[in-house]
Formats: C-alpha cells, structure tokens, sequence
C-alpha cells in the first residue's frame, strides 16, 4: 500500500484572516467602481499602517482581490490587532471618507470577518480562507450592518470567529474592547451547509443593544439571524401612536403597547437648524419635551389631549399652539450660549 506523500498529511501553518466586503458594489455604476474601490484600497491601506501592520501585499500570496473586498493574510501572532484597534479604526475611517468624500461618490459600508486557522501560502491549502469567506457571507454579519445603518449610521458591521475569540478578547489582548461590546450569534449562510458559532461587532453598540434588534437562534435551530417582528396579530384595532421626546413620569397605558421605540437623544429647544438640535447629552443640560400625538379617537380626548400639551409648554417657556404677541426676551439659564435669547410667548383660548 503506497505511503501518502508528507505534504498531504502536515497540517499547513496557522493565519490570522481578514476579509472585507463593499456592501452594494454591484449596484454601483461601472464608471465608478475603479474609483470607489481604489478609494477602499487606499482606506485600507492606511488603516493597516496606522494599527502598525505590515502591508499583506509584500508577502507572496497573503493577498487576494475578491472584486467588491478583499482577503488579507496576515501571520497568527497578529490575530489579537485584526480585532483591537483594527476593527474601531477601520469604521473611524470610513466615517471620515464618507464626511470628505465628493457629493457623487457612493459611500463605503463594509462586511468584516476575523477569523485564525491553517492555511498555506501561496497555495491558499487550508479551510481557514473557506470558513472566512462563510463567515463574511453569513447572514448575522448581513444583518449587522443593516442595523448599524438604520440605528447609528454606522458604515461598519464585523463577525469574528470563535478561535479568534477565544484568543484575542477572551483571552484579554483586546484592551479597548471587552466581550460586552460582543454578540454571540450563529453563523449561517443561505443554501450553504455551514453553521458555525461567532461574534457580532457593531461600532458603538454594545451587546445589549444589539440583542433586542437581531435575534440569534441557536445552532442546529435552522433559518438565519432574522429581526424580531412584533407580536401583535395584524387584525388589531389601530390604537394611539404617541412620540416623547423627553422623560415620561406618572404616565398610565390602557390595553397593551404594540411597538415602543425608545430614542434617548437630548434636543436642544434654541431656534437653529436641524443638525443642531441633533446633539449628544453633553452639548445640552436641558431638554424640553415637544409632546406630538396622532389620536384617532374622540374629540374630547383630542382636546385633553391639547390642553395637556399646552400646561406642557406654558411651564417650560416654549409657544403654545395658539401664539400672539412676544412679550419681553427671557433667555433661561440653561440655553446654549451662543444662542439667541429665547422669548416666551403670550397664548388666548382657541373659540
């Protein structure tokens, strides 16, 4: 019986992998694809070197064009760097392409996977650049970066595998990033029969919060990481649609609350444009709760309804519904100061 030859049986040296992914690269004109990829190179290019990796294009085969991304091959002992500060620099970065870039350009949201196995250059002989390439198709990465769009404006959403896990956040090299800021999840990939444990990272959201917005199943549960739907029956009567912008307190719900979105920005009451009044907590130590309701209910209880908004904002200094004549300027101690001085409003009795 021939012996099988040494190289068939040697397992082929550990790599650290990452692999990125362009988001809608096929949708993009064909006259701005050379650009826009060139630009991700270029974004790529300067991460790596900021983060003080060295560039996989100066090793033979470490390096592999995928069209809409990339794979970059790196050596092990740099596993923990792929994930801390690689992953936070990298969306850093494309928060400031998309803040520079020209009015006609698309922007730039990428996929990311992490991940550490055997693999051989420049031969690519190994399962890692497989299992890498499933992970960034899976469809929790997918979702990830869906919701770092819609609820932070993210243009980052990243899986890591989980030997690259155990190695680099749970094993403590990851000093920025802890496991909070990590969701376990499983990855699946349509029509493929792949599932595989992972992490989800999504910049500036923690686990926490990203938990009630993607909702992982367990392994062997089948089906992908789907958003939770609501669980109320689609033959419901229509009830009230409410939005506080400010602190609810002594508030009493009849019947039960379909969907609630909680958003826990600080407005800012002083007259200036809209991305103004959109400031962290820190710009504004006061928030004046403008109080909206769509009631398609009685009149009368469109009335409370009104009078209630009306005992609202006489109290915090804003113009009722009903405004006349400005009386003398009584700018409160809380308004920014480079505003303006506010001025509150006379009201009468709508007849």
């Amino acid at each position: 019986m021939p012996l099988a030859s040494p190289s068939s049986v040697e397992v082929p040296p550990e790599q650290a992998l990452l692999a990125v992914d362009m988001q809608g690269y096929s949708q993009i004109p064909e006259a701005k694809m050379a650009p826009v990829r060139s630009d991700l190179d270029d974004v790529l290019t300067n991460v790596l070197s900021h983060v003080g990796l060295q560039d996989p294009r100066d090793r033979l085969g470490a390096f592999k064009d995928t069209g809409d991304g990339a794979i970059f091959v790196m050596p092990a002992k740099d596993i923990a760097r792929l994930v801390d500060p690689l992953l936070e620099h990298l969306h850093t970065a494309l928060v400031r392409y998309d803040r520079e870039r020209l009015a006609n350009a698309p922007a730039i949201r990428l996929r990311a996977a992490v991940h550490v196995g055997p693999l051989s250059l420049p031969d690519h002989r190994g399962d890692a650049i497989n299992e890498v390439c499933r992970l960034l198709d899976s469809q929790v990465v997918r979702a990830g970066l869906t919701v770092a769009w819609e609820h932070r404006g993210g243009f980052l959403a990243a899986v890591v595998s989980e030997a690259a896990f155990r190695r680099t956040v749970r094993a403590g090299r990851t000093p920025d990033l802890d496991e909070e800021r990590f969701l376990r999840a499983t990855a699946r990939v349509h029509g493929k029969t792949f599932e595989e444990p992972c992490w989800l990272f999504v910049p500036q959201m923690t686990s926490q919060a990203l938990a009630p917005l993607i909702s992982p199943e367990p392994l062997g549960g089948g089906g992908g990481t789907t958003a939770p739907t609501s669980s109320a029956s689609s033959n419901s009567p229509a009830g009230a649609v409410f939005q506080f912008n400010g602190e609810m307190t002594d508030t009493t719900v009849i019947n039960t609350v379909g969907t609630m979105r909680i958003d826990r920005r600080r407005i800012c009451p002083c007259p200036r444009t809209e991305p103004h009044r959109k400031e962290p907590e820190s710009a504004c130590p006061m928030t004046v709760p403008p109080f909206r309701a769509a009631l398609p209910t009685s009149s009368s209880l469109r009335r409370r309804e009104r009078m209630a908004w009306l005992r609202i904002h006489r109290t915090q200094g804003v113009a009722p519904l009903k405004a006349r004549r400005p009386l003398a300027p009584a700018g409160p101690p809380w308004q920014h100061s480079s505003c303006p001085p506010y001025r509150t409003l006379g009201w009468h009795r709508s007849r």
